[in-house]
């Protein structure tokens, strides 16, 4: 949807884009940045969501309205979370989960935006399918679907 406004600028917006040397050179730098920067917050916002990046963040003022560095004692009642390490890389499952699933939805994200819309626009003597506009937006449809119900498994499996 985004990809058929962002792709080839400088041919579709010649008062914003008619001077940069750099997109006419490369029609497709515009859309595939914005793509990534997308996919780049969602990583941003997916670490800064985990529990286990959660203790630095916290701040609780004691009685004289200091901040504590340290977080107060637990309460014995609530059930602590135990985060292991996976030792050889340092980092948690919980982390290596979040990083593996947003490379999976990136790169499900990469292949229906810029490479299903370049092949199937491209000439069948080309090696594309030629698709009609109308078809091209269906099939989007259908993987932003998938993409969507991919995303909640992920982040509420």
């Amino acid at each position: 949807m985004i990809g058929g406004d962002l792709s080839n600028p400088v041919d579709k917006y010649l008062n914003i884009f008619g001077n940069c040397a750099f997109l006419k050179e490369y029609p497709y730098f515009l859309l595939c940045f914005v793509a990534a920067s997308i996919s780049f917050t969602g990583l941003i916002i997916r670490y800064f969501i985990l529990l286990e990046t959660q203790k630095f963040k916290i701040k609780d003022d004691d009685d004289e309205g200091r901040t504590r560095l340290i977080p107060p004692e637990p309460n014995p009642i609530k059930k602590q979370l135990v985060i292991e390490t996976i030792p050889f890389i340092g980092i948690s499952l919980v982390t290596l989960n979040v990083i593996i699933s947003n490379v999976i939805l990136t790169l499900h994200s990469i292949m229906s935006d810029e490479i299903y819309t370049l092949f199937a626009v491209a000439k069948v003597h080309d090696g594309g399918i030629e698709y009609q506009a109308i078809d091209i937006a269906q099939n989007l449809k259908i993987m932003r679907m998938i993409h969507l119900s991919n995303q909640s498994m992920y982040i509420h499996g």
